[in-house]
């Protein structure tokens, strides 16, 4: 499995328990499709009997002035202060991706952000959606450092 990395948020990540738990839940997640593997680490990730919130983080950091709703963020899942996002669908997805990390960690809600994507191999050998227009490992790398001198958290993109 690659990682990419940003303010040294790999030694952070690995320091903390859920670095074991994400680990032993990708390794044990099939992968004969995108739709069970999400499901797969869903269901691991929502285990509140081992300590994960049942469902996905979500907070507002903008309340609306006048008429609308309030705008919420959210991920995956939040555990140790670990901000969780698993990317397994349109590439331009990836971007907002970081964001929503970003924008968690300047609100002080998260010490690092985990951005988990399939790699260009894995998509293709197990035929994943569209092949070409879909995240990846790769693609989410590349922007990862191309945004590096404007994000402030510690961001792991971890290819499965």
């Amino acid at each position: 499995m690659p990682f990419a990395e940003i303010h040294n948020a790999l030694p952070l990540l690995q320091q903390l328990p859920v670095f074991g738990q994400m680990t032993a839940a990708i390794t044990a997640a099939p992968m004969a499709s995108a739709a069970q593997f999400r499901a797969s680490l869903e269901v691991a990730w929502r285990n509140t009997a081992a300590g994960w919130s049942a469902n996905e983080f979500r907070f507002t950091p903008i309340q609306p002035q006048g008429r609308g709703r309030p705008r919420a963020i959210d991920f995956c899942n939040l555990r140790d202060r670990v901000g969780i996002e698993l990317e397994l669908s349109n590439q331009n997805a990836v971007t907002h991706d970081l964001l929503k990390l970003e924008t968690a960690y300047g609100n002080n809600l998260t010490t690092c952000g985990v951005l988990v994507v399939p790699t260009v191999e894995t998509r293709d050998a197990n035929q994943w959606y569209g092949y070409d227009y879909y995240a990846t490992y790769e693609y989410a790398e590349e922007w990862l450092r191309i945004y590096t001198p404007s994000l402030r958290s510690p961001i792991v993109v971890w290819g499965v």
